[in-house]
Formats: structure tokens, C-alpha cells, sequence
């Protein structure tokens, strides 16, 4: 509750033509809201909450009255939809994940990847949302071409991902030689190897200008 008071501060400076006092915008203007997954018997214990209607009471803190919706006490209606999600109670996550309905493009990704887990896979047991956070990227990288991962990763991540041997492959051949010394070059080869190479050497044409040339 401090908290939320403390933002209401802050937001009613910022939106106001000046942070001074005459200046500030009407507090009738601002109405504060809190979401509780189940009914927040300390809260009462401390403040006795006033019930407005089924899931919905209010709380006086300071000066302030907060509106606090009670997630899993509210009734099963498709405008409860979205909130059911966020319930821990199985019964309420089913009916929101059935009667869900994305109503604007900007949803959050949280919002959608809960929705469709809960369609597709059942209610799930609770996770923390660092296994969540993990779990998402996951799956997104999944959608993803090679190409794609490769032009967002650094260029140290994929050396740090590949083998030495793959690195080697993917480099052409004269960087794969760059900054050996000749008996670096040829080392780990055979004396046929060798003899080969100094053959093929042997054949190409002089690379000195000739005589005939000057």
C-alpha cells in the first residue's frame, strides 16, 4: 500500500502543469486499484476492508481510498476472463484460459504465452517467473531461423558455442593458414602428402617475370 501511494504521488506531480502544491491536479482525479490473487486477510486484519460487491472491496489507507479486486473471489463472467488467469485457484484458470479473448494487438507477451499454455497444455502447477522468463526464450528462439540467432548473437558468443574444428571448417582456406610459419603449415602431413604438393608446386608457372618479358 505504500508503495502504491508513494507512485500516485509521484504520477500526480508528472501529470500535473507543476509539481507545487497549488498547482497540482484535483486527488479526486486519481482512483487507486490493487489486484490480490486471494483475500488479503492481513491487510483486513490491520485496515477492515469494506465489501463493495463479490471480489471487489475497498481499503482506506492515509487519505486515499484504494480500490483492492479480489482475483479468485470474483465471479466467473467473460470481463473476469483475463484476471482468472492470474488466480490460483485451477477451476477460475480454466474458465479464463477458455474464455479469454485478446482484445488488443499490444497484449502483453506475459499475458499471451500464460493464455496459451493454459489452452494447449492445461493448468499448469505455479512456476517462479524466472523458469517462465526461461521458458519463453526457449520457445522463441525455436521460431527462429539459423540465420536469425546468428545476426543477434555476437561474434565471441558463437566462437565461445562452435568447437575449435568448426570454426576451422567455416574459415576459408587462407585464413584457416594465416600467421603459421611454413612448418606450421605443413605439419601433421605425410612424406606422399608432401611429395604431392611440391609437385603441384613444381607445375605452376614462375611467378619472377621472364627475360623475354623485361
Amino acid at each position: 500500500m505504500g508503495e502504491l501511494l508513494s507512485a500516485y504521488v509521484t504520477y500526480r506531480k508528472l501529470a500535473s502543469p507543476s509539481p507545487r502544491k497549488r498547482h497540482l491536479l484535483g486527488a479526486d482525479l486519481f482512483h487507486l486499484f490493487a489486484f490480490s490473487a486471494r483475500y488479503p486477510q492481513g491487510l483486513n486484519a490491520r485496515t477492515p476492508l469494506t465489501k463493495v460487491q463479490e471480489g471487489v472491496c475497498d481499503c482506506t489507507w492515509g487519505s486515499k481510498k484504494v480500490r483492492i479486486l479480489v482475483l479468485n473471489q470474483l465471479p466467473k463472467e467473460p470481463r473476469n476472463a483475463m484476471l482468472h488467469l492470474f488466480t490460483a485457484q485451477k477451476d477460475l484458470l480454466e474458465y479464463g484460459a477458455q474464455h479469454f479473448r485478446q482484445r488488443s494487438e499490444y497484449t502483453s507477451s506475459l499475458l499471451e504465452r500464460l493464455w496459451e499454455r493454459y489452452v494447449k497444455e492445461g493448468v499448469p502447477m505455479p512456476i517462479t517467473l524466472e523458469e517462465f522468463d526461461r521458458q519463453f526464450r526457449a520457445a522463441f528462439v525455436k521460431k527462429l531461423t539459423a540465420e536469425e540467432i546468428v545476426k543477434a548473437l555476437p561474434t565471441e558468443e558463437i566462437v565461445k558455442a562452435l568447437p575449435t574444428e568448426e570454426i576451422v571448417k567455416a574459415l576459408p582456406a587462407k585464413e584457416r593458414v594465416k600467421g603459421l610459419s611454413p612448418e606450421e603449415r605443413v605439419e601433421g602431413l605425410s612424406t606422399d602428402d608432401l611429395r604431392r604438393l611440391l609437385a603441384a608446386r613444381e607445375r605452376l608457372p614462375d611467378d619472377k617475370p621472364s627475360d623475354a618479358s623485361k
